[in-house]
């Protein structure tokens, strides 16, 4: 398995990322497959329609574009659900080309302010895609707030802006004028339209059923593994990056949908504050990654997950919650891993491994 390591990025832009976004046809039932049959939540929700959501823009022209939100905590990461309503929108673009799935990541610039960010990334060849206003009511104790007059909003309410940076780094990168230091707060104060589940409304607790304790990679497939860190080093200084490539005789005892298969992928990893960024090129072989790439084309396709249980139990557990293993095998001296097909309820593919 050749190895080689790309140098720390002196520009970093990107010092963490704090929320993935699952963007959907239907929201009640995502929302409800990923409570119900995975554990995730309880899922604060919103339909975002005037005065919770305003002064909206499409590519710097004022339209409104409303939308369902949800969010849920697993372990310290956001996970976060959208479908989009009326108007125009990035949200309905993905859904046009890809189908559901993960349309964008919450991007930490750390000591970096909102405005700086926005016109790094402007200047480094990525515009605004679309932005708003967040205007929620805020509850504090036993009193709730109501949302902001349109002036005071202006001045105090968070600001969303969603960078179009699909095309170069394979998923769009959201900013947000909410201080980190405020980020999980702030959500907690913010007063919900309802919950999922409905009887489940304490925001930091975890579901009765849950499985999942944390999310601890992302994983992008894409055609061109050199250009994408390249993107990603150059505008937002993520790295180092630690590429290899995988193949036999080191990655063995693979399986897909049950059959022996073989296959050659490189693979770089970067570590983008607490969370592992990878990214996979198909080279050889049939895989779940090629399969990926030719159905849904470039982007997010899978995100790795922690459990309570060791590994062979988890994985018969996802297998009697309705999502089978679809591929697995192990990388000598490394880890063993199962790619689950949970894309028809949670609308990605999750993986789990286990050090050798």
């Amino acid at each position: 398995m050749a190895s080689n390591t790309h140098a720390r990025s002196s520009n970093r832009l990107v010092s963490g990322i704090t929320q993935i976004c699952l963007v959907v046809n239907d929201f009640e039932k995502r929302v409800g497959e990923l409570s119900g049959r995975f554990g995730i939540g309880p899922f604060k929700c919103w339909n975002f329609n005037p005065p919770h959501i305003l002064h909206t823009t499409f590519r710097g022209e004022k339209v409104l574009w409303t939308m369902k939100l949800g969010m849920a905590w697993v372990g310290n990461f956001q996970l976060e659900v959208i479908q989009p309503e009326k108007g125009p929108s990035l949200y309905k673009e993905y859904l046009a080309i890809h189908g559901e799935g993960a349309h964008h990541l919450l991007a930490s610039t750390g000591s970096i302010g909102f405005d700086q960010a926005l016109e790094r990334m402007v200047s480094a060849g990525y515009p605004v895609g679309q932005e708003a206003l967040i205007n929620i009511p805020v509850k504090i104790g036993p009193l709730t707030l109501p949302p902001l007059p349109s002036w005071l909003a202006n001045f105090l309410a968070p600001k969303i802006a969603y960078m179009e940076t699909e095309a170069a780094l394979k998923s769009v990168l959201e900013l947000s004028k909410l201080p980190p230091r405020l980020f999980r707060f702030g959500i907690k104060r913010g007063k919900p339209d309802y919950w999922i589940p409905a009887n489940r409304r304490d925001f930091d607790a975890v579901l009765p059923n849950h499985i999942i304790n944390r999310i601890n990679y992302i994983g992008i497939v894409t055609h061109d593994l050199d250009r994408l860190i390249h993107n990603y080093e150059k505008s937002m200084g993520v790295g180092p990056w630690k590429v290899s490539t995988l193949e036999p005789p080191r990655l063995s005892r693979v399986k897909l949908r049950g059959h022996e298969t073989q296959f050659r992928v490189r693979i770089a990893a970067a570590q983008v504050g607490d969370m592992l960024l990878e990214i996979v090129q198909p080279l050889e072989g049939e895989s779940l990654h090629k399969e990926l790439l030719e159905a849904r084309g470039e982007g997010i396709h899978y995100i790795g997950v922690v459990t309570d249980d060791d590994f062979s139990n988890a994985v018969k557990r996802f297998i009697s919650l309705g999502s089978p293993v679809v591929m697995e095998g192990e990388i000598e001296e490394d880890y063993r891993f199962s790619y689950l097909n949970t894309q028809p309820f949670a609308a990605i593919t999750m993986e789990i491994r286990e050090k050798l």
